[in-house]
């Protein structure tokens, strides 16, 4: 056997959670709610879930994510992945650039946690990534709403990411697939 397979066998433990919190966000999303578990989710293919995929990779290369997708090249290394970098060397959540992904081409904005290990070590990174223009479109819809004038998505620096029908990039990152 493989020696990946204990981590594979590890990871797919955690698809049916990774399943759950998809469809609990499209549920809040379709039900205009702020509770992540206000209600039973609906399936997980709602268009309007503002989350593209949920990523767990590990320090030796193995990655899970759900929704799946078969169309990864063979050389595929999810650790020089911005998502992936963005969380190395840090204790708590991280926020990072939006970038246009070298593997799906859309604007992906990645929220990354480091996964540590029991000796301390860090093991891995989950990242959920985010679709920006969607985040507007189904979080920020607040039309009809008197004296609202814009809805606007910063970043931290507060400079905007999106705005109703537009995406901004302030500074485009190398793509996702460069180290």
């Amino acid at each position: 056997p493989s020696a990946a397979a204990p981590a594979i066998r590890s990871l797919s433990r955690l698809q049916s959670f990774r399943r759950d919190i998809y469809a609990r966000v499209a549920a809040m999303v379709q039900n205009k709610s702020e509770e992540l578990y206000a209600s039973n989710a609906p399936a997980p293919s709602n268009d309007d879930n503002p989350v593209k995929a949920i990523v767990i990779a590990l320090s030796n290369g193995v990655e899970s994510r759900y929704p799946g997708w078969d169309s990864l090249p063979d050389d595929y290394d999810p650790r020089v992945h911005p998502w992936f970098k963005l969380a190395l060397g840090k204790h708590a959540p991280q926020w990072g650039d939006p970038y246009t992904s070298g593997i799906t081409h859309t604007l992906e904005w990645p929220l990354s946690v480091p996964v540590y290990d029991e000796k301390g070590e860090q093991s891995g990174v989950v990242s959920m990534l985010l679709m920006p223009a969607r985040m507007v479109q189904t979080l920020l819809a607040i039309d009809g709403v008197k004296g609202v004038r814009g809805v606007y998505l910063l970043d931290a620096d507060g400079d905007i990411i999106a705005s109703k029908g537009h995406v901004f990039v302030r500074r485009q990152a190398a793509p996702d697939t460069e180290v």
